[in-house]
């Protein structure tokens, strides 16, 4: 039994939203992971976020951009999740401002320069 495989696994049963299954297979992916793998604990914090339970989302999008800082991808989830949350802070600026500059996504380009003139346009960052 592979870390990989089970985080497949909870791959297929979040897409069929068996997200029960999903969480017990990502779980199960990071207790057999032995090499620090970040996809388990994103793939943790999607389920959470589909939940509405931000905080736990947070928490595991976190641990995946600690894994791997200059993944964009773990960097523009955390900030989804984060704005999601109601954060606003200079913290998710930069990471919208980062997002807007090295995301090849041009959806998550414009998303995050829409979030970051709105967060400007409030006073927020300065």
């Amino acid at each position: 039994q592979s870390s990989r495989s089970h985080n497949n696994l909870g791959k297929v049963y979040y897409q069929l939203k068996q997200y029960s299954d999903a969480l017990n297979m990502f779980r199960k992916a990071i207790e057999l992971d032995t090499n620090n793998s970040p996809q388990p604990h994103n793939n943790i914090a999607m389920v959470y976020e589909r939940a509405d339970k931000h905080a736990l989302a947070i928490e595991h999008y976190t641990l995946a951009h600690d894994i791997e800082p200059d993944n964009i991808i773990y960097t523009a989830n955390l900030a989804r999740a984060m704005h999601h949350r109601g954060d606003r802070d200079a913290k998710l600026i930069a990471m919208l401002e980062e997002i807007t500059l090295k995301d090849a996504r041009p959806d998550w380009q414009h998303w995050a320069s829409t979030q970051k003139a709105m967060l400007l346009a409030d006073g927020i960052g300065e």
